[in-house]
């Protein structure tokens, strides 16, 4: 199997000898031209394709070498390649039109091209724009399979940043090169051979081991409080290195025990939700993920809320469904200086992306809750914000209910229950059968010990906030 790569635009592509930079657009002062951002992808894509044992033909490697538009096509052929895969990004007079899609030529192409612009929204969270059949278009001339995916709107500030980030890129070429696989050599769909059976050795590997991963240290602010004298098992723990792939994760935190997760990450901040969006949010969704008992979405303002990232369509990585954890679960968030949140799975987001919370989430742990300019991003962890998730402790909360309950005191309901697990959580000397079972609210209860007098603070510390806030 031979695939073709094509960074759009480029030396010579519309004239001899002149460079066509193709769409260009400024942000904050610097100009980007989709010619250098296609070439960018177009390398990293070859670099997984080859990874997996593919070879590949790239119609031009660098900004000098001579790649005329129509000549491109026909070069693959003579090359034998057997699919042809043309990356470019697109524009608009419009700052508001955004998202991706993928261009075809032959009927017969359709699927192929659903299947990778289908494959890479759901990578990526990208506005979808479908599939489009193309005519004019020189690349598109190949004998073969060939597509044209329309990266994204240079023209769209969240388009363009999305496109820069370097992980976004890692996920979208890993993305392709799986779609491609499927469609150029059927018989291996399910699996890119050595590379993913690697992966799930080396999960597997860590699965094996326990304790705290010899390359994670807890950030000073959590050596006391989460440590190994704090009471947290750690001799229970068992390092998932599968999950490193997610941005804004510190490489090596997460860990699972027998009644809970562990990670560190960043805490970007979301304002989705029932509230308005008076702060101007480019991002802001009227609608979350979880929804109380009178199916209103949340209120990022008041509800202390952390985000789920959505499932990866990557079959290696690990699962959170598998570990126990859907939204409506509880846990507890630690950050600097003793600070402390519980907080309840309320959203989805990006399922490359880990580390998002709600406004009042991030009030509660002294980060600036602003959604504009506010959170800790990932240049900026380690330290990042430290999550321990209860595995199956939605039911805790919601009494078997299908969303989060509407009363006025379920933010206390919320602390307190939390806090208990987490006390229960360290407390537990060797794995014992979990108590987050939906019959079990009344024994925990019982069996947290000290927990009520710290869920009693933090409940305390919480109706004081709120009620200066009024």
């Amino acid at each position: 199997m031979k695939i073709a790569v094509d960074p759009g635009h480029g030396m010579s592509n519309s004239s001899p000898g002149v460079f066509d930079p193709g769409a260009e657009h400024v942000s904050r002062g610097v100009k980007f031209r989709e010619a250098d951002t296609t070439l960018n992808y177009g390398l990293v894509l070859k670099d997984v394709l080859r990874a997996r044992g593919i070879e590949v033909f790239m119609t031009r490697e660098n900004a000098t070498d001579p790649a005329p538009v129509g000549r491109r096509a026909g070069n693959a052929e003579r090359a034998n390649c057997n699919l042809f895969i043309s990356l470019h990004l697109n524009d608009s007079d419009s700052a508001s039109a955004n998202g991706l899609e993928v261009l075809f030529r032959r009927d017969e192409v359709q699927p192929f091209a659903q299947a990778m612009h289908d494959a890479l929204i759901a990578a990526t969270g990208l506005t979808p724009r479908n599939t489009k059949k193309r005519l004019d278009l020189a690349v598109l001339k190949f004998d073969g399979p060939a597509i044209l995916i329309e990266l994204g709107f240079i023209s769209n500030e969240r388009d363009l940043q999305e496109l820069l980030d370097t992980h976004v890129r890692s996920v979208m070429c890993e993305t392709i090169t799986d779609v491609a696989q499927r469609q150029a050599r059927p018989a291996h769909a399910a699996a890119p051979g050595r590379t993913m059976r690697a992966s799930r050795a080396a999960v597997a590997a860590a699965a094996a081991s326990t304790g705290m991963s010899p390359h994670y240290h807890l950030p000073a602010f959590a050596r006391d409080l989460l440590g190994p004298a704090s009471g947290v098992p750690w001799s229970q723990a068992k390092p998932i290195s599968g999950m490193n792939f997610y941005s804004g994760i510190v490489t090596d935190s997460f860990h699972q025990f027998p009644s809970a997760v562990f990670y560190e990450c960043k805490f970007a901040i979301d304002n989705d939700g029932v509230g308005g969006n008076e702060g101007g949010d480019p991002h802001h969704r009227s609608d979350t993920s979880l929804h109380d008992t009178a199916d209103a979405p949340l209120d990022a303002r008041f509800v202390p809320y952390i985000v789920l990232p959505k499932p990866s369509p990557n079959p290696s990585r690990p699962k959170w469904s598998a570990l126990g954890i859907e939204l409506g679960d509880l846990g507890v968030c630690f950050f600097k200086d003793g600070r402390s949140c519980a907080a309840i799975l309320g959203d989805k987001g990006p399922n490359f992306k880990l580390g998002e919370g709600s406004m009042e989430a991030a009030r509660e742990l002294g980060i600036n809750p602003d959604p504009n300019v506010g959170g800790i991003g990932p240049d900026e962890v380690p330290p990042g914000v430290i999550h321990i998730v209860f595995p199956n402790s939605r039911n805790l909360l919601s009494k078997g209910a299908s969303g989060m309950p509407r009363t006025a005191d379920t933010i206390d309901t919320l602390r307190t229950r939390a806090m208990a697990l987490l006390d229960q959580f360290k407390q537990s000397a060797a794995p014992t059968p979990s108590p987050l079972r939906a019959a079990a609210p009344a024994r925990a209860a019982r069996t947290a010990g000290g927990a009520r007098p710290r869920a009693a603070r933090a409940v305390k510390r919480a109706k004081r906030a709120r009620a200066k806030r009024k």
